[in-house]
């Protein structure tokens, strides 16, 4: 979707053009007539000759951000499949298309403090809602915790359902039979209180009722070729159980065929029986670099920061963010660092008080690209973004 944020003093606004279609004036009237806690803020605007379609996400996150950070378990998906499938029957019973929500988790806001979530509804967006939910429900399947058994079960039975066609209301019944949904977002995801310990993702007879239906959606996106997750069956000595392969549109190799044959087929050393004698001493191949040191060095006081993994979110508090800063004038997820290939870029989560690189300030959601030494500012705080690369043997 085409769209832009900007900021109008304190507030922030998610800025989507208009398409000029007869059925567009219904639904505008509509939304500004009937306003809903559950749709974001709507408006209308016009800049240089242009119509625009304004919705207020100030003090909101997307999903697509808070879940970068923080785990995604069964009372999440509870929460999220439920006001989904409640804002497309509110949609319904104003009259308005379905195929203009924007199912997506960019664009799907929350306030973080209860859970209640907003969403997007763009007059004229006309995307099949059936693509749009069977591609949201691949990025859930992508972020939810594995460990969580339950969680990947409702997961697989709303998928496969939407693959086969199932409505709203064989959707709620799914939603339904998994029990009861706690009142808050952050329940399971940020109780800081100590967890029960949850079982591995042991392969049972649990899982025997989904073997048809993942064969089927295998089979559905094999014909697309755009499947992102899978599951595979690895077999060894002790036990059976299903993992992860997150390749695109690759084999998975199967690493541990030959396992069992493990002790016959090396000598001690490590070395292939017959390819090696005892006497041959190992050489040094090439040399090559290690990996990169990402860092943050505080400008007042000299403090390194090691930026350790991405995406990483600077904020005020600890439970958002990788990099927590309790100063006035930040925000709770203020900030992000990512990599896309080998170059690093920052990310302003909508923060209130806004991130600075350079002196220039950095438009939420849009991406900057980040050179060693750039300025990163983020309230009264300003860090050096460093990258180093030292050299290391390896033999």
């Amino acid at each position: 979707m085409q769209a832009e944020y900007k900021k109008e003093w304190t507030e922030t606004y998610l800025w989507v053009p208009c398409t000029y279609l007869i059925g567009n004036i219904y639904k505008e009237k509509m939304l500004l007539n009937n306003p809903d806690t559950c749709l974001l803020e709507f408006s209308k605007s016009f800049q240089d000759g242009q119509e625009y379609y304004k919705y207020r996400i100030s003090g909101k996150k997307s999903l697509f951000n808070i879940y970068a950070v923080l785990p995604m378990r069964l009372n999440n998906i509870k929460i999220i499949v439920k006001q989904l499938l409640a804002i497309l029957e509110h949609g319904q019973e104003l009259l308005l298309s379905p195929d203009d929500f924007v199912v997506d988790a960019n664009y799907i806001f929350t306030d973080m403090s209860g859970g209640k979530m907003s969403f997007c509804y763009v007059p004229g967006y006309g995307k099949k809602i059936e693509k749009q939910l069977e591609s949201f429900f691949e990025y859930l399947l992508n972020r939810v915790d594995y460990d969580d058994k339950k969680a990947v079960e409702l997961l697989y039975d709303c998928y496969v359902g939407i693959m086969k066609g199932c409505g709203r209301q064989e959707l709620a019944k799914i939603l339904a039979d998994a029990g009861d949904v706690s009142s808050s977002m952050e329940d399971e995801a940020l109780n800081e209180a100590e967890e029960t310990e949850i079982e591995p993702l042991f392969y049972s007879k649990e899982f025997e009722k989904h073997e048809k239906a993942v064969a089927l959606v295998k089979e559905e996106k094999r014909k697309t070729g755009c499947f992102g997750w899978l599951f595979r069956k690895r077999t060894n000595k002790k036990n059976t159980t299903y993992i992860k392969a997150k390749e695109k549109n690759k084999d998975v190799l199967d690493d541990e065929e030959d396992e069992g044959n493990e002790d016959e087929f090396f000598d001690n050393d490590g070395a292939t029986s017959g390819e090696k004698g005892e006497s041959e001493k190992t050489v040094l191949l090439y040399e090559r670099e290690a990996e990169e040191r990402v860092s943050l060095t505080w400008q007042r006081t000299g403090k390194i920061e090691d930026v350790d993994k991405f995406p990483y979110i600077i904020g005020s508090v600890d439970k958002y963010s990788d990099l927590c800063i309790r100063k006035d004038g930040i925000s709770r997820m203020h900030c992000s660092l990512t990599k896309k290939g080998e170059h690093y870029y920052i990310n302003d989560l909508n923060s209130t008080n806004g991130t600075f690189l350079n002196g220039k300030e950095v438009k939420p959601a849009g991406e900057y690209k980040l050179v060693d030494g750039d300025i990163i500012k983020i309230g009264r705080e300003e860090m050096v973004f460093l990258v180093s690369r030292p050299k290391e043997m390896y033999t």
